[in-house]
């Protein structure tokens, strides 16, 4: 994303890719263009509105529950839940016998909708504040008075979440992007919750001006992170196996600035073992097509999709190769070596610290996650039995929330059991 003294950065533009996050806590993110839908909570809804508003903006449904109308109040979805619980809670004590009739309860739900489309006036502002629909939602409930407090706040989160879905919209960083994925998909981000994504990039003390290499199958999470963290000052170097890298999506969607996806060097992992070595084309742009299996490559299928990648995008076209160094020039980068080396590995990793360990600097971070156990513990023995390395640790981080109630405490039933396994250690300096 350009970054201008219009302030054009703090503003949806056209074409930006934006993070939403709703009342009831769930994620998405999509392009947003004019004319275009997106899909939140099963409804596609034009997102015209978001063009040009700020970020962190809040937006609700419209009168014909196909458009997002910005709302004024900017108060956070927690705070606005407590304050209607309090509220609401008053009211229920001091209210009158309502109608033990069941069929009553149908008709006020309906007479909710209603009122829930006449919230809006004829300009398509908002005109009826929250808690005055909660404050219908309880009164047709005839069992209200009966329920604990706790059964209370679900029974107003899930009218809130069904009447008056809300919506925010933030700026697609490394923590929003986590947790959307955590949320919609997290096998494709091999599991990596937001507590193990975070100790990643603090072990590998990512930072402006650094040199760090790369090797991500989280569909580029971590590249386009530390390619965000640095600003444009520095260079990561995105090592891929195959013909094509496969993070180039997930790029996008940091809208990074032009400095930033500059900074930004894909190497294939076949190329790795020719650096320290001269070749009579170093003066050519490197050329990503490989007519070999790369170490550490998984499984032929993900071979067969490589090669469909390359179909599309030729590493050999002339006009693929423009903008890209000189191998001569990317030899003399990865010479000079990295500060650390971050790996994500699907499978076995050790393959791929054993290929990109030459370009660890003395006194670099060499961090790698991975979830499954036996794979690290053996990267862990392995690297001890080097003697090149201290402070080989193996971390484990655990994130479970709970339901603290009296007499019913207990974890949330739906946690992940793991959010994966980091490796860290430091390279010593050879003697």
């Amino acid at each position: 994303m350009a970054s201008g003294a219009d302030g054009t950065d703090s503003v949806v533009r056209d074409g930006d890719y934006v993070v939403f996050h709703t009342s009831d806590d769930r994620w998405n993110f999509a392009q947003v263009k004019r004319g275009n839908r997106v899909s939140l909570n099963s409804k596609r809804l034009k997102v015209d509105a978001v063009i040009g508003c700020e970020w962190g903006s809040v937006f609700s449904l419209g009168r014909n529950k196909a458009e997002l109308i910005r709302e004024i109040e900017t108060v956070s979805f927690d705070t606005e839940l407590h304050q209607l619980s309090e509220e609401l809670h008053t009211v229920s004590n001091g209210a009158e016998a309502r109608d033990e009739n069941e069929g009553a309860e149908a008709e006020i739900d309906e007479e909710l909708e209603v009122v829930r489309e006449d919230r809006h006036d004829e300009a398509g502002k908002v005109s009826l504040k929250s808690a005055d629909l909660i404050e219908l939602a309880v009164r047709s409930n005839v069992n209200f008075e009966g329920k604990s407090l706790h059964a209370r706040k679900k029974f107003i989160m899930r009218k809130h979440a069904r009447l008056l879905l809300r919506v925010r919209i933030l700026k697609p960083t490394g923590r929003t992007l986590c947790n959307v994925y955590c949320d919609r998909n997290p096998h494709g981000i091999l599991g990596m919750r937001l507590d193990t994504f975070s100790l990643v990039l603090t072990l590998a003390n990512v930072r402006a001006d650094g040199h760090y290499m790369v090797m991500d199958h989280a569909l580029g999470l971590l590249v386009g992170s530390v390619a965000q963290r640095m600003r444009g000052h520095g260079k990561v170097f995105s090592v891929f196996q195959g013909s094509t890298p496969a993070c180039v999506e997930m790029i996008r969607s940091f809208n990074l600035s032009a400095e930033e996806t500059n900074s930004i060097r894909h190497v294939p992992i076949h190329f790795l073992p020719s650096v320290f070595q001269d070749a009579p084309d170093d003066d050519l742009p490197l050329n990503f097509a490989t007519a070999r299996r790369d170490p550490g490559s998984a499984t032929d299928q993900e071979q067969r999709s490589d090669v469909k990648r390359a179909r599309l995008l030729d590493g050999s076209h002339p006009s693929r190769l423009t903008g890209r160094p000189t191998a001569r020039r990317m030899k003399y980068w990865l010479r000079a070596g990295c500060e650390s080396l971050i790996i994500a590995a699907r499978h076995d990793a050790l393959p791929l610290v054993h290929a990109m360990l030459p370009f660890l600097a003395s006194s670099g971070n060499l961090v790698v996650f991975g979830n499954n156990f036996q794979p690290m513990a053996e990267l862990q023995y392995a690297l001890s039995c080097t003697r090149s390395f201290a402070r080989i640790q193996l971390h484990e981080t655990s994130l479970v929330h709970h339901q603290v109630l009296p007499g019913r405490s207990h974890p949330k039933m739906s946690e992940l059991a793991s959010g994966g396994y980091v490796l860290s250690a430091t390279k010593l300096t050879a003697s």
